[in-house]
This record gives C-alpha cells, sequence and structure tokens, in this order.
C-alpha cells in the first residue's frame, strides 16, 4: 500500500520527483489564462481584430467583479476554485 499526501503542499520532493509532475496550486494561478484559452478556442474567425480586442477588453473588465459576486453571494453547494467559476 503506497500513502501519499493530499495536499502537495505537504509532500516530500520525492513524492513530487516520483510522480513526475510540476503541480501549481490554482488560487495562484488564477483564471486569466483559461479566458484567453477560451477566448482563442471559441471567438468566431470572421471577427476584425477590433471587436476581438473589445470582446477581450469586455471579459477581463466583468470576469473578476462577476466570479467575486458568485463566490460571496451565492450558496456553495459545492466547493469550487475560480477557474470552474471562469469556465
Amino acid at each position: 500500500t503506497i500513502i501519499e499526501p493530499m495536499d502537495v503542499e505537504v509532500a516530500s520532493p520525492a513524492t513530487i520527483s516520483r510522480n513526475g509532475m510540476v503541480f501549481f496550486e490554482p488560487h495562484l494561478m488564477g483564471f486569466q489564462h483559461i479566458l484567453e484559452r477560451i477566448f482563442k478556442a471559441y471567438m468566431p474567425p470572421q471577427l476584425e481584430e477590433g471587436a476581438k480586442t473589445a470582446v477581450l477588453a469586455l471579459v477581463n473588465f466583468l470576469a473578476s467583479p462577476l466570479i467575486k459576486f458568485v463566490e460571496e453571494s451565492c450558496k456553495v453547494v459545492s466547493p469550487t476554485q475560480e477557474q470552474n467559476l471562469a469556465q
């Protein structure tokens, strides 16, 4: 039986090395990279660059306040992270 810690913060370097992974805590990464990935994947190609820039600026302007509102004002049924809310 192998017993591994649930949290990488308390894992030994050997555990991390053995798994061959690099782990970033989600709260340290933020959610901006997810918005950019979604933006690039789903933005209609026929939009002009000016329109794409305007849409991205609007998303960037609204995302943080909306996520904060959900976290503070809505009842949480299951714990979630900002990255999940951004998706």
